[in-house]
């Protein structure tokens, strides 16, 4: 395993955001139906069933959502716990507030079946950025001689682009930046423009 000094820097393909993993992950793109109404989903995922998983999953938003952030995210954090328990509703989720860098979220932990059986002991934080809803989490096997994650180091290295641009202001003629982590509704965020991913 590498050191943390070793971990790779992986950028989001829209530009939004940047984490770090400690192996090159891999990437799963899909458009289709989702709590959010039909949207794009991209997951970047490091590790094995035996190493343990480090994975970011996002989701964009219709411009429609009109729901407050804490109802988006909880919604999400529950979706993401129930997917990994084969569609049965997450009976041990609990949901505490978190702030990252400006941005608030949510943070959670559960544990949930991963392939073979094996129960995956779950840390999530969950965030709101531009028009996308971010989920950051690492997924540690309980086993015998589980093995050692470093969940403060993957959390700690998200780094948010510092601003978000509205094209329909600039489209007016007016030049403006706003601060994602401001927003307190999905209709009050502004979408971002594309960006390279830097990677």
């Amino acid at each position: 395993m590498k050191t943390p000094a070793e971990w790779m820097v992986w950028t989001s393909k829209d530009g939004m955001f940047s984490v770090h993993f400690p192996t090159k992950p891999k990437e799963h793109a899909s458009e289709g139906k989702t709590i959010f109404g039909t949207t794009e989903v991209l997951v970047a995922s490091s590790g094995s069933l035996s190493a343990g998983y480090y994975v970011v999953q996002t989701a964009h938003l219709p411009a429609s959502m009109t729901a407050t952030v804490d109802d988006i995210l909880g919604t999400f954090a529950r979706s993401f716990a129930q997917a990994w328990q084969g569609g049965a509703e997450p009976v041990d989720l609990r949901l505490d507030q978190t702030t990252h860098r400006g941005v608030g979220g949510l943070t959670f932990t559960s544990v949930v079946k991963g392939p073979q059986g094996i129960a995956l002991q779950t840390t999530a934080r969950l965030f709101q950025y531009g028009d996308a809803v971010i989920a950051i989490a690492v997924m540690k096997p309980e086993v015998r001689n589980a093995p050692k994650m470093l969940p403060t180091r993957f959390f700690d290295s998200l780094d948010f682009r510092p601003a978000i641009r509205s094209e329909a202001t600039e489209e007016e003629g007016h030049p403006s930046e706003t601060s994602a982590g401001q927003a307190n509704s999905a209709k009050d965020v502004l979408r971002p423009k594309a960006s390279p991913s830097g990677e």
